[in-house]
């Protein structure tokens, strides 16, 4: 299965962002994180997006099936908002949802840092972190592909990154600390 795979992607995300972003003296506020950051990553990725979403019509028959759904469900993909309705989450360009948590992670992000810049207690974060996922994937009955493809689900592995990311920082500064006091 691909799901482990994944995750790692959605924590290591998390890592780098938190890692070269933490200190945000380049972000005085958030529409300036828009703007440089955000913004930035979604226009890398959107126009072969926007090549694959029109090749999936093709390759998917799309024209054949022509209904109300379909046409719902290929505007909410094209921009990238599907994994936020159920029933369309993975609907069309499938392979686009993650995409879809990317997006919603890169706009949150700056939030999150300053978050994590204020708790002075990142074990914990990551404890709890850990726990949410570990019980979201327990019952059974409530994982799901929706879940599974679901922004707010895929915020907290990308969390637990930055906390990682915290941590590493933390220990880094205490290693170099101790180094310049001897």
């Amino acid at each position: 299965k691909g799901t482990f795979p994944v995750t790692m992607f959605f924590i290591l995300s998390g890592f780098l962002i938190y890692y070269n972003e933490h200190n945000l003296e380049k972000y005085p506020d958030y529409q300036t994180w828009v703007k440089k950051y955000a913004w930035k990553k979604v226009k890398t990725f959107w126009p072969l997006h926007a090549i694959t979403f029109i090749a999936s019509i093709f390759v998917g028959n799309v024209l054949a099936k022509i209904s109300g759904k379909v046409i719902i469900s290929g505007i909410l993909n094209l921009f990238l908002v599907q994994t936020w309705y159920e029933p369309f989450a993975i609907d069309f360009n499938g392979l686009s949802w993650y995409l879809s948590c990317a997006i919603f992670l890169y706009f949150v992000a700056f939030f999150l840092i300053k978050l994590l810049n204020i708790v002075k207690k990142p074990i914990l974060s990551l404890s709890v972190c850990g726990i949410v996922i570990i019980g979201i994937n327990i019952i059974k009955s409530t994982y799901s592909l929706y879940v599974y493809s679901n922004p707010l689900y895929r915020m907290l592995e990308f969390l637990m990154g930055m906390i990682c990311a915290q941590l590493f920082l933390d220990s880094y500064k205490e290693d170099r600390n101790e180094r310049l006091e001897k």
